[in-house]
């Protein structure tokens, strides 16, 4: 988005197991938000054809954060 102060790029491959952390992300975005002034990162997540339900899993988490975890 043009507001982003700068994006993050997490590679990822087969990591079902680590993904659910919707809580944490939701606190990561609260944290950052909450800074004065707020700090806005996009977060882009790169699956490399992962063969587990990595990709499914990404985006349904993708869908509570519009705009800010983005998956490739």
């Amino acid at each position: 988005s043009q507001n982003t102060n700068f994006a993050v790029v997490v590679p990822c491959y087969n990591e079902e197991r680590v993904i659910p952390f919707s809580k944490q992300t939701k606190t990561v975005f609260a944290t950052l938000e909450d800074r004065s002034p707020p700090l806005q990162v996009d977060f882009w997540v790169v699956d490399n054809n992962s063969t587990d339900r990595s990709k499914a899993m990404l985006e349904g988490l993708a869908h509570r954060f519009p705009g800010r975890l983005n998956i490739i």
